[in-house]
């Protein structure tokens, strides 16, 4: 079997395991696939949406042989193979006609709707590799106060409420994420007491968010990068250190980062060194996300220092 059959076998799979809902399919970003390490490909509902990232021309596969081959896989289906190319700047979505597709869709994963918009972005509003930390949160927010930090178009504020959380906090500074996350949460028909969106720059802001806590749990999913705003090397410790002052005696957190160049060692150091958390455990990404040395997307579960359930250990 060559690579490309490798390939679709895995997507081919992934489909299947989705059903009628909505995720990664296959993820060549993990290094797992030679000569396809630097493509994605998102199943939105019947759709494929293969997701180029720079130096994809330089693999092994020809891209409309490729495109065609993902067709026979959803030939049964109204779907389409869509491309997006995030090398490119407007980052288009097109069909294989090489016409540009901008539409918002609908989604589902794990019975919550999500609004996805195809057009010229880099991101288009919904992060489906860390689905695993989603149903962890959904999992055990039930009658928790919610903090979401760098909230984007807050799809782990919906996990947490489905979840029975009582309050959810998300905080972006971004206008129009928080105006996504709005939409995404009247289009599962929750209740505005519920939730609360903050358009706040999340390092000058510690005072605001404090006055909506103390919380329980608490997610911390910021950009590795974002010129102007934040830098993981240099930000992520800020932040960690911040909120230990609004947490609960026995306050969750998840602490997420989604930077190859940063081990996981190297991001439980910069954690550990900040506040009083203590490490319970690394979530495992979905079967999807495959990694060949686990630098890729880190979700780390500490609790506040007070709790008699956390356990220090390192692997």
């Amino acid at each position: 079997m060559n690579n490309t059959e490798k390939v679709l076998r895995e997507t081919s799979e992934n489909i299947a395991r989705l059903g009628h809902e909505s995720g990664r399919v296959f993820h060549g970003r993990g290094k797992c696939f030679p000569g396809f390490e630097n493509i994605n490909i998102e199943k939105f509902n019947d759709d494929l949406l293969i997701a180029l990232f720079p130096g994809w021309q330089n693999e092994s596969f020809q891209l409309d042989a490729f495109q065609n081959a993902l067709n026979t896989l959803i030939s049964t289906t109204s779907g389409r193979v869509l491309t997006h190319f995030r090398d490119q700047q407007p980052c288009t979505v097109q069909n294989q006609q090489g016409d540009p597709v901008s539409e918002q869709v609908e989604i589902l994963e794990d019975g919550i709707r999500y609004l996805v918009e195809y057009g010229e972005n880099r991101n288009l509003g919904f992060f489906s590799d860390i689905k695993t930390g989603r149903r962890w949160v959904r999992d055990h927010a039930a009658e928790k106060r919610v903090l979401n930090l760098f909230s984007y178009t807050s799809s782990f504020s919906l996990a947490a409420l489905s979840g029975g959380a009582r309050f959810c906090a998300n905080v972006d500074m971004s206008a129009a994420v928080i105006s996504r996350g709005e939409h995404n949460h009247r289009l599962n028909g929750i209740e505005q007491r519920r939730y609360g969106h903050f358009k706040y720059n999340i390092l000058k802001s510690w005072k605001k968010i404090a006055q909506k806590g103390p919380y329980d749990l608490v997610i911390v999913d910021p950009p590795s990068f974002q010129r102007g705003s934040f830098i993981a090397s240099k930000d992520y410790g800020k932040v960690s250190g911040r909120l230990a002052s609004m947490l609960s005696d026995d306050a969750d957190i998840l602490f997420c980062l989604n930077d190859p160049f940063v081990t996981e060692e190297v991001f439980r150091e910069i954690i550990e060194a900040s506040g009083p958390y203590v490490f319970c455990s690394r979530l495992e990404n979905d079967s999807a996300i495959k990694e060949l040395d686990g630098n890729g997307l880190k979700v780390l579960h500490y609790r506040n220092v007070n709790s008699p359930v956390a356990v220090h250990t390192r692997p």
